[in-house]
């Protein structure tokens, strides 16, 4: 038999090759966005450089004059990868690039594991494109892309791992264990969602030891899932590093950002989610249910990311990989040659089957194509190349003034776009909040207590504050208009700075005089619910349509 490849295999891997591109072309369509100021980028890049400079990872709450507490920076290292993309060239597109391609590369693992368990059918694109943009909503720069990556690495080993031939030898099974360790440690100091991998892993375990019934392969991998997260312990806070997943389940912050709220509560989940994770789960559960000598882990790995994912919606990232890899280690039963075969049985009883016409093959696979160029054409629509990619509207406008004017006192700022602030004041002005939520319930009580409150003017006196900072474009429904507009007519705050990007009151006292003076009747005074209509960055209006007025 000639080694050399045959025209028609030839003609799909061309095929093939050119569907990889359109996806990948895809994902770079749907995944490249700015970095906006709003973005966790700018929190990890400031952690990042505060360990590049320091030589040493922190132990307590950075940048915040409100709080001061032992916190475990369990992302340490993804920001020192974060503060690098932001400290060379153009930081928006570098840490761009990072989001795609790592978001991307699980997908890349899912498609490897299918191709070297089963043919890889034509129609295996669409489930890889329906998970590329079910987690779209969810992808941005930030420690989760290497938890992405490190759990689909996770689940094509143990495919692999399952499949392989014979009981593992002693040299193996330490070597295994090894690799997983090291993995575990690098994955520790990456994302704290390392904790995912273990809990994988300890599923695979117990389905194995109850399904092979205890045999060596089922106890050497036992032996790999208590050894290998002992890993993780090889960072800088060694065991306490478990610390940091006491408060998840219960910390303010989850009751009040989207992404950890239950799939029961409102807001509604996105269309797009609702399609990746039933559709995906659900031919992940057919091709398991089809393929004889299944494996029970995994259903055990469908079960347990469904129910992360119906805890918080934020996990239709874990959910989606496990599918796929699901959906590729069983997707033989699927494969149309298997069916076009298995209906040739039902109609001509103990006939050969027949393999499906080349026409009809190449039909599908046109059409397929046109789908996904169909889909590359739509999301090529939304590009905005005039946007700037990094967040340049603030940078230019509240950053420059509050360097330039230094307003003395506290500072009271938004929640939302705090990162941005954080990366560029570095505790100069130290802030109220941040996104890293290195702080007890009761700041982030205290902080709706100001913007929510009636008796908002209490709760800043009671800290102290000197310096309101309010910005525009936070990605949030919740407006911050009443807040802004209550300041506005009080008094005893001034506007110093207003603009698209947001606005900044100082208190009116003799020590911020040489700010608040000489700018009476000088700053713009539009309404800052308004600012918050149009000083979104990523707004379809170019920039020539701003009004004006404010731009």
């Amino acid at each position: 038999m000639s080694d050399h490849p045959t025209p028609r295999s030839r003609s799909a891997l061309v095929y093939h090759a050119g569907m990889v591109g359109l996806v990948l072309a895809l994902g770079t369509l749907w995944y490249w966005q700015p970095v906006y100021a709003r973005l966790d980028f700018w929190n990890h890049a400031a952690v990042g450089r505060w360990v590049y400079e320091a030589g040493r990872v922190p132990d307590r709450t950075l940048y915040l004059w409100s709080a001061d507490h032992p916190h475990v920076y369990h992302s340490w290292l993804s920001g020192v990868v974060f503060y690098g993309l932001a400290s060379v060239g153009d930081r928006g597109q570098a840490s761009t690039i990072l989001a795609f391609t790592a978001a991307l590369a699980p997908f890349a693992v899912a498609w490897l594991v299918w191709a070297r368990t089963a043919r890889l059918p034509s129609w295996a694109y669409v489930p890889l494109v329906i998970g590329i943009e079910g987690i779209a909503p969810r992808v941005e720069p930030r420690p989760e892309l290497f938890t992405g990556l490190f759990l689909a690495l996770l689940l094509a080993a143990l495919v692999a791992w399952s499949r392989s031939a014979g009981p593992p030898t002693l040299r193996r099974a330490i070597a295994t264990a090894a690799a997983a360790a090291v993995v575990f440690s690098l994955w520790a100091n990456l994302h704290g969602a390392v904790v995912l991998g273990v809990l994988f892993l300890g599923v695979s375990a117990v389905c194995d030891l109850a399904q092979d019934r205890f045999n060596p392969r089922a106890r050497a991998l036992v032996a790999v899932a208590a050894l290998a997260p002992l890993g993780a312990v090889c960072n800088p806070y060694g065991l306490g590093y478990w610390r940091a997943f006491r408060p998840v389940v219960s910390t303010e912050y989850t009751r009040t950002i989207t992404e950890w709220v239950p799939l029961w509560e409102d807001p509604p989940l996105p269309p797009e989610m609702w399609v990746a994770a039933v559709g995906l789960v659900g031919a992940a559960l057919a091709g398991w249910a089809l393929t004889p000598g299944r494996r029970w882990a995994h259903l055990g790995w469908l079960g347990f990311g469904v129910g992360l994912f119906v805890l918080a919606r934020r996990n239709i990232w874990p959910l989606a990989i496990v599918a796929l890899v699901v959906l590729a280690a069983n997707s033989r039963p699927l494969d149309p040659v298997a069916v076009w075969a298995w209906l040739g049985r039902r109609s001509r009883p103990g006939a050969k089957p027949l393999a499906p016409p080349g026409a009809l093959r190449w039909i599908l696979r046109t059409a397929l194509a046109a789908w996904l160029l169909l889909q590359l054409w739509v999301a090529a629509d939304d590009v905005r190349p005039w946007r700037p990619f990094g967040p340049s509207r603030i940078e230019g406008g509240i950053v420059r003034f509050v360097q330039d004017a230094r307003p003395p006192g506290r500072v009271f700022n938004d929640y939302e776009n705090s990162s941005y602030l954080q990366w560029r004041f570095a505790g100069d002005p130290a802030l109220f909040i941040d996104r890293l939520n290195a702080y007890p319930d009761a700041l982030m009580r205290d902080y709706w207590r100001v913007v929510r409150d009636p008796e908002w003017r209490a709760e800043l006196d009671r800290h102290g504050v000197g310096v309101v900072i309010l910005t525009t474009d936070r990605g949030s429904s919740f407006s911050l208009a009443p807040f802004a507009d209550r300041l506005d007519a009080d008094p005893d705050w001034m506007r110093v700075y207003a603009g698209a990007d947001g606005v900044v009151w100082v208190r009116k006292t003799a020590e911020s005089e040489a700010v608040w003076r000489p700018r009476v009747g000088k700053v713009k005074d539009v309404a800052f619910g308004t600012l918050e209509r149009w000083g979104r960055e990523n707004d379809v209006l170019t920039p020539v349509t701003i009004p004006e007025k404010w731009r």
